[in-house]
């Protein structure tokens, strides 16, 4: 419980500050890849939000996000569906 309980504090502990500006743009299928924080083995750092093509027709993005495990929270990346 307290590993779960400190997952969530921390994803939430980290984006408090963050003022992130997603522009406006028309183009068709293009989806918004909001920014995060990434751990790179010593810190977190953090990835500006993009607009960017579907790899494929009809493709969808699927923001990160936490999912719960029988062993606590984990960080599950953003991916194309």
């Amino acid at each position: 419980m307290k590993k779960a309980f400190l997952a969530v504090f921390c994803a939430l502990f980290l984006t408090v500050g963050i003022t992130e500006a997603q522009v406006v743009i028309r183009v068709p299928d293009w989806a918004w890849r909001a920014g995060y924080y990434r751990w790179d083995g010593y810190r977190y750092i953090w990835v500006p939000g993009v607009y960017t093509a579907p790899p494929y027709r009809g493709g969808r993005w699927v923001p990160g996000h936490y999912r719960q495990t029988p062993h606590g929270y984990i960080w599950v990346e953003g991916h194309w569906h």
